[in-house]
């Protein structure tokens, strides 16, 4: 017969795998639209490679034994954002690449020290786990951080467009199996932040219904705004256009000027040659002529 807990956390692991990999066509739409990433905000992937970093080391035997399900899902999870953070550094831009890059180098530094100072200074299992739990637990509220802000943007747009259902669904299926599973197992550290992590998934599907239909106020205010840009930049073009016609013009009567002088200078020019032509007009002969 099977058993009923490997069946739940069975389906934990793969609500939780599902979840992690739900931000895949997010990358993808990114990277096949504008071939950058530069929009996509790099510090909650960082933040989720971090989570994940110290639910594996909760689910090694050595801090705290008897996880090898919750060791095997948050161990795909932590490769699947080691995934999303190598394309980060293959197409974001040289100052995000340092920050990814340096970032994760500190993440790993840390969780290198917390577990080598963990193994070599206590011996005692028991006690490993309680340190390693409380930076679990602590990791965990964390994390409900970028959900917070989600919340205040779906609130101040009135519009659910930014929010996901399928993540959202995951959120509240994953937070449930993972907080049952703890709770059966008397885990605080693991079952108080899936909880919370339940409830804010379920707050945030109500706000999902609540505004899904709506209008995006933010958009309204923008589209007003680029009509306005948009009005703006016509009224400078015809204004350029309007200065270039006059600069033409006046132009065109400056030559106009140039070539009526010049005409001018030339028939001055002329006269004056045909005066000294003429010669005194009276008292000399005309050559070739004699006088009477």
């Amino acid at each position: 017969m099977v058993d009923k807990d490997v069946v739940r956390v069975v389906f934990a692991n793969v609500i939780s795998i599902c979840l992690f990999a739900s931000e895949i066509p997010t990358f993808y739409k990114a990277v096949k639209k504008s071939n950058s990433l530069e929009d996509i905000n790099a510090g909650y992937y960082l933040a989720m490679t971090m989570n994940c970093l110290f639910l594996v080391l909760y689910g090694v035997p050595f801090f705290h034994p008897g996880n090898l399900l919750l060791l095997t899902a948050f161990g795909t999870g932590l490769a699947i954002h080691i995934a999303y953070l190598t394309i980060f550094l293959l197409y974001s831009s040289c100052n995000k690449r340092m920050y990814v890059g340096s970032v994760f180098l500190t993440e790993l530094l840390v969780i290198g020290l917390v577990s080598g100072l963990l193994i070599g200074l206590e011996h005692n299992v028991r006690t490993r786990t309680l340190y390693v739990g409380f930076f679990c637990f602590i990791m965990c509220l964390f994390m409900l951080t970028p959900r917070s802000t989600l919340m205040l943007e779906v609130k101040d747009t009135k519009s659910a467009e930014c929010m996901s259902l399928p993540v959202t669904l995951g959120d509240i299926l994953s937070g449930l199996c993972w907080c049952i599973y703890a709770a059966l197992g008397s885990d605080s550290f693991f079952a108080a932040p899936n909880g919370l992590g339940c409830l804010w998934g379920l707050y945030h599907l109500r706000l999902y219904c609540l505004y899904r239909e709506r209008t995006p106020k933010a958009r309204d205010d923008d589209k007003e705004q680029l009509a306005q840009a948009e009005l703006s930049e016509g009224k400078l073009a015809d204004m350029e256009q309007r200065m270039e016609q006059k600069k033409l013009a006046l132009e065109l009567k400056h030559e106009e000027i140039q070539q009526a002088l010049k005409l001018y200078q030339t028939q001055l020019a002329q006269v004056e040659h045909d005066i000294a032509n003429l010669g005194p007009s009276t008292g000399q002969p005309r050559d070739g002529v004699d006088m009477v």
